[in-house]
């Protein structure tokens, strides 16, 4: 469950309040960033969980750099984890392969898709928050190919107006020759957060041990497996 994350409270304290608002009609933006093996996998993951519990919907979808060229590759993964009903599916996925077909490349080497096929991706999920409050999560969003962070841009632009929470994770730093995220922009407040997880205090390795071992284990070894893992909860784990 998302509260027994390690040294994770204040993440989860913001992510409540605003999947709170966006329960009541007030759709919010947020961007949980983070070296690698700081836990933004485990947080979105347990976040997602979190929301299902509550009774709304979490659909979810990973950006991976071997998927890259693979055009909205992310966005047909949330629409594939979406409980649509046939008509809507039959919809969606002629959308997706349309988009796929007619992507035409900019004089700038970046691939333009549709408009019209971007407003109805994402009309698609709009309506599917209309249903139940929604959240979308996108683990590693700086990996996604780009119609689908062109699509992602447009619903995060949109949210506000919705029951939906669109939760997107990335790296602490943007990779050489990476993609511009323009929902960086669009989680910032009122309308949403940025979220950056650090590494885990001595205090923290030690909590995290106690679970698998021996408080008195656990206290007497949080300093060197500290020091060896420094602080990643992956590597303590």
């Amino acid at each position: 469950m998302i509260m027994e994350l390690v040294e994770r409270t204040d993440a989860v304290t913001v992510l409540d309040g605003l999947l709170a608002a966006a329960v009541v009609g007030k759709g919010r933006v947020a961007v949980v960033s983070g070296a690698v093996a700081t836990g933004k996998t485990e947080l979105l993951n347990s976040f997602a969980d979190r929301v299902v519990d509550l009774n709304g919907l979490a659909i979810t979808a990973t950006g991976a750099t071997s998927e890259q060229d693979l055009p909205l590759g992310v966005m047909s993964q949330l629409l594939l984890d979406a409980p649509l009903v046939d008509g809507e599916r039959r919809r969606a996925m002629n959308l997706l392969y349309e988009g796929a077909q007619g992507l035409t490349m900019g004089d700038d080497g970046i691939s333009r898709l549709d408009p019209q096929i971007v407003h109805s991706l994402c009309t698609v999920l709009i309506e599917l928050s209309r249903r139940y409050p929604l959240a979308v999560v996108v683990d590693d969003i700086d990996r996604a190919d780009q119609a689908s962070l062109v699509c992602l841009a447009y619903l995060a632009r949109r949210v506000r107006f919705a029951p939906m929470l669109a939760l997107f994770s990335r790296s602490g730093q943007r990779r050489p020759g990476g993609p511009v995220l323009e929902v960086d922009g669009l989680s910032r407040s009122p309308h949403g957060a940025h979220i950056v997880l650090t590494t885990l205090s001595v205090a923290g390795v030690q909590e995290l041990a106690a679970r698998e071992i021996a408080e008195a284990d656990a206290e007497r070894l949080a300093v060197r497996w500290h020091q060896l893992s420094g602080g990643s909860p992956l590597l303590v784990g």
